[in-house]
């Protein structure tokens, strides 16, 4: 099993044409199975997109805003261009707020396989869609690897208005089955005393880069960002995470950070994480 999280900011920056070939080429090279995205952002003016091109809105969503599919959705850009390359994953998109003032923002989700029980639950205090501080998660089962998914993307622990603590215990109380992964963007340094990351370990959750017998980078930003820009130095900080409820007994994990700008360039102000997750030969099938 292969999960790739990325906040992708998409469509902010001028090479975002470029962005997208490079995130392609990247996919089409490693194939994950699962695909969380975040900041997966659609031009609010463009026309509306071709219907019969359109990825299903999450079937069961609370405090859904009905916002159509416009040219130049990140997800539908991509999903063409992956379907050009002869890779076609089910995918979903749920938009969440205005984002600069111009561009519908979201979450998305890519899976080889079937997505089940789709849906979208608002997890900040907020519910205007006009209110850059709206959150929400989505949610999908992917019966055939036996795990629910979430997409998130979380405000900062020390935000007063939208606290992360708030946040999470939504979160939790949404995620339900045997196995959950929740990945994306926590805005939660892992090296913070008494922060976000060190609550979420504490309700159990195991973070699946200290699982990994191999692990190759740390940090998912490096200097500043949206949202981080306060005066301060953030120099590589880890703040995007897959987290599973459950270890992975007999398994070896394997976690990297991509499109660094090293043997990929950086296609957003994040880098990706990548796991791969296998059986140990002795317990492999």
């Amino acid at each position: 099993m292969k999960i790739f999280s990325l906040n992708t900011h998409s469509l902010v920056d001028s090479n975002a044409e470029q962005s997208i070939s490079t995130l392609a080429s990247f996919i089409e090279a490693e194939r994950p199975d699962v695909i969380c995205l975040q900041e997966v952002n659609q031009p609010r003016e463009a026309p509306l997109a071709d219907t019969t091109r359109r990825s299903p809105l999450p079937a069961k969503a609370d405090d859904v805003f009905f916002v159509p599919y416009r040219e130049g959705n990140f997800l539908l850009l991509l999903s063409d261009m992956l379907s050009s390359k002869g890779i076609n994953y089910n995918t979903c998109w749920l938009p969440i707020k205005i984002g600069y003032g111009r561009y519908d923002e979201g979450l998305a989700l890519l899976s080889f396989y079937p997505l089940s029980n789709i849906r979208g639950h608002l997890i900040s205090k907020t519910n205007r869609y006009e209110n850059f501080r709206r959150r929400m998660c989505l949610i999908a089962g992917i019966d055939a690897l036996g795990i629910t998914v979430c997409n998130t993307h979380t405000s900062r622990f020390d935000d007063d208005d939208e606290p992360f603590i708030y946040q999470w215990e939504q979160i939790k109380s949404f995620c339900h089955g045997d196995r959950h992964i929740i990945a994306g963007d926590f805005n939660c340094p892992a090296d913070q005393k008494r922060g976000g990351y060190e609550k979420i370990l504490d309700d159990g959750y195991f973070d699946l880069y200290r699982l990994a017998r191999s692990r190759i980078g740390y940090a998912t930003v490096k200097g500043e960002i949206d949202g981080w820009r306060d005066g301060k130095r953030y120099d590589g900080m880890r703040i995007d995470f897959m987290f599973s409820n459950r270890p992975f007994p007999n398994h070896r994990i394997e976690f990297r950070t991509v499109l660094t700008g090293e043997c990929l360039p950086t296609v957003s102000d994040h880098f990706g994480i990548y796991a791969k997750i296998s059986k140990t030969k002795e317990n492999a099938l």
